[in-house]
């Protein structure tokens, strides 16, 4: 994500023991577009064992989707953009199962969503308020599934995934 001089990026990695971000390990990082020079950096948990989804922003707030805890929990993270400091963290309905997920911004509100292969079992597509991480209105419903990632224009979101599952 390029936003007002910074790149955004987010990388996970599957491991046998867990690494710090210096150490190649997982993390969520800032840099300065123009210079490459690292901005401020945390750790980030992992979504598919890669990071197949990139962060949004909207004003000072960038958040990203990954999967934390033991059992892994879908969690959606955000920080201030230009210093990295945590501003809220809310788990997503799913489990450790959950293959998928991605974000995308409508109306200057964060959507997040996150689903299993196929879009079978649980998900949940839900919309925040950036400045808060509050929660606008969930649906477990409609969520994307297998390689999906959410959409949004002209005031619609669309939600889909591997060939042969439903778009909603």
């Amino acid at each position: 994500l390029l936003e007002g001089g910074r790149l955004f990026v987010t990388r996970s990695t599957v491991a046998l023991r867990p690494r710090k971000p210096e150490e190649g390990g997982s993390a969520f990082s800032a840099f300065d577009a123009e210079t490459g020079q690292l901005l401020w950096q945390t750790s980030w948990g992992s979504l598919q064992g890669t990071c197949r989804t990139s962060p949004v922003i909207v004003g000072d707030v960038v958040a990203g989707i990954t999967q934390e805890g033991t059992p892994p929990q879908p969690r959606v993270r955000a920080f201030r953009a230009k210093t990295g400091e945590p501003l809220w963290s809310l788990d997503l309905p799913g489990n450790g199962k959950i293959m998928a997920g991605g974000a995308c911004v409508l109306n200057d509100k964060m959507i997040f969503s996150c689903g299993q292969t196929w879009g079978s079992g649980t998900g949940a597509t839900v919309a925040f308020e950036p400045a808060t991480g509050k929660v606008l209105w969930k649906t477990e419903e409609h969520h994307i599934h297998g390689y999906g990632r959410p959409a949004a224009r002209d005031g619609l979101i669309y939600l889909g995934g591997q060939a042969g599952a439903p778009m909603v």
